[in-house]
């Protein structure tokens, strides 16, 4: 039995014309002129559509923030030591007088 195969590319089933593209129902064509109008009616749709009123949170107002001095401890106190300190050298305190006099007490 002779069986004949069909070797012909099946035609686009849109304009009847060209040949499909592998594995779809259009050819090229076809396929992007369907592209351009459905993104032109989806840019028209949206272009008709009312923008939604933008909400924005109450503001709060930010405190002031001020920078207070900080104490600055000497370097033998932070554990850092340097080769060129001498023992006979005195370390400066981060403490006013004041305060070192009262801590001694």
């Amino acid at each position: 039995m002779d069986t004949l195969c069909n070797t012909a590319q099946p035609l686009c089933t849109r304009c009847q014309a060209n040949p499909r593209l592998p594995k779809q129902r259009w050819c090229r064509q076809c396929l992007t002129a369907a592209q351009r109008e459905r993104r032109a009616a989806q840019s028209a749709a949206q272009a008709d559509e009312a923008p939604a009123p933008v909400t924005h949170a109450r503001r709060q107002a930010m405190p002031a923030v001020t920078q207070a001095p900080v104490p600055v401890r000497p370097a033998a106190a932070q554990g850092h030591t340097e080769a060129h300190q001498h023992a006979e050298e005195p370390i400066q305190s981060a403490l006013s007088p004041e305060a070192a006099r009262a801590l001694q007490h």
